[in-house]
């Protein structure tokens, strides 16, 4: 699906894509322990409104409101996310946000088991080589955010976590009065991130992890074939079931040998059933309700002679 290609029923992809933004906000601020929770559902509502009219600008507007509770907590990290959010605006806000979306999407997948969807679909929707730029990157923000949580894993991401920088359990009760920044300024401890940084742990999962992730999305785009254009039954389940399966696998052997003991593989089963359930409902529904405009072929030129 490249930037200016029609669907069927686009006026209503356009209400699904708002609602995309405003509940996967919503779902990060309360993941982030934004409080008062009307406040969540108000900055939700907000970025989701945009989102109709100008989806460029509503993923700024989710970078600022999922940027709060990180500032409360750490400034400095919450700087650099800011900072790295503004850098990477022009490309994640390009067609609607899909990108940024994708990303987003990642969170959930991790949090609640169909991690490896996210990845697939990216190869499905943007193709080989854009699909697998976006899994990278969402990839590598879920590792970031695990380890500035202190988490040694989300879900089956390895994160490698050891010192919380980010502790959401010391939000201030309201972070929409003043009284937070002043409490957010004591936390700039240059030398805390580094040292997170550095005792992250096992490297080498960590910046494998990655590189499975776009070669997942980079093997669902090849086997779906070229995009934009309605892909045949066969070829989108292919899509999907390869690029499971070479995310479970890839993560099955990456476990084996960088994780202390024995993979979990009841775990690794149930993500890879899930992700491949989700992955084939979602490229269903956009293949028979929002499908793209059939292929139409291209005269041949006609040669004349004297």
């Amino acid at each position: 699906m490249k930037s200016g290609v029609k669907r069927r029923n686009e006026q209503v992809l356009v209400w699904v894509r708002s609602a995309a933004f405003g509940s996967f906000v919503l779902w990060g601020l309360l993941s982030l322990g934004l409080t008062p929770p009307i406040g969540a559902i108000g900055l939700a509502l907000t970025t989701a409104v945009v989102a109709l009219f100008a989806p460029g600008v509503a993923v700024l507007v989710a970078i600022v409101t999922l940027s709060l509770p990180i500032l409360a907590s750490n400034l400095l990290v919450g700087a650099i996310f800011l900072i790295i959010g503004f850098a990477s605006m022009q490309y994640l806000a390009q067609d609607g946000g899909r990108a940024f979306l994708l990303i987003l999407a990642s969170f959930i997948g991790a949090a609640y088991g169909p991690l490896w969807a996210i990845p697939v679909l990216a190869g499905y929707l943007l193709g080989a080589s854009e699909g697998a730029v976006v899994a990278v990157l969402a990839c590598v923000f879920l590792e970031a955010v695990g380890l500035s949580a202190g988490a040694e894993r989300i879900g089956l991401v390895v994160t490698g976590g050891s010192e919380a920088l980010v502790s959401l359990d010391e939000l201030p009760a309201d972070l929409f009065g003043p009284g937070w920044l002043s409490t957010a300024t004591g936390t700039l401890d240059p030398s805390s991130l580094l040292r997170v940084i550095a005792d992250a742990q096992p490297k080498i999962a960590l910046l494998v992890q990655p590189l499975l992730w776009g070669a997942g999305a980079a093997l669902s785009g090849l086997v779906a074939g070229p995009v934009p254009r309605r892909r045949p039954v066969y070829s989108a389940t292919a899509s999907a079931v390869a690029g499971v399966a070479a995310l479970a696998i890839g993560t099955a052997v990456l476990l084996t040998f960088t994780a202390d003991g024995a993979p979990d593989y009841p775990a690794l089963v149930v993500a890879g059933l899930t992700s491949l359930g989700a992955a084939i409902a979602v490229i269903a529904v956009l293949e028979y309700v929002f499908p793209p405009p059939p292929a139409t072929a291209t005269p041949a030129a006609r040669h004349g002679n004297m």
